[in-house]
């Protein structure tokens, strides 16, 4: 008996550290597609910013505001989907390892 009750303590501390190390990967990717969502948001601005000052009228600089929130809301949705996706992804790999 006592050599089953190890059996399953080991079983059960290798599941544990699985799921905390998956835990662990998962918070890490979330933390890399976030900095790099805060990088491009930042050349993004850099950009438009740009782009508004060499505006020669009114007209230009609509133009401008209008495309930059083209793009914007472009590249929002794009960024929330692939976080949506990737949080899908450690969900389902923690839900694996629970089973």
């Amino acid at each position: 008996m006592p050599d089953q009750a190890i059996d399953l303590y080991k079983t059960n501390a290798a599941l544990a550290l699985e799921v905390i190390n998956t835990a662990i990967e998962g918070t890490a990717r979330l933390r890399k597609k976030q900095f790099e969502g805060e990088e491009e948001a930042r050349e993004f601005q850099k950009r438009h910013a740009r782009s508004a000052t060499e505006a020669r009228d009114a007209q230009g600089l609509l133009a401008a505001g209008q495309g930059a929130a083209q793009e914007a809301r472009e590249k929002s949705m794009h960024y929330w989907g692939e976080m949506f996706d990737l949080i899908v992804e450690i969900q389902k790999r923690l839900c694996t390892l629970m089973e």
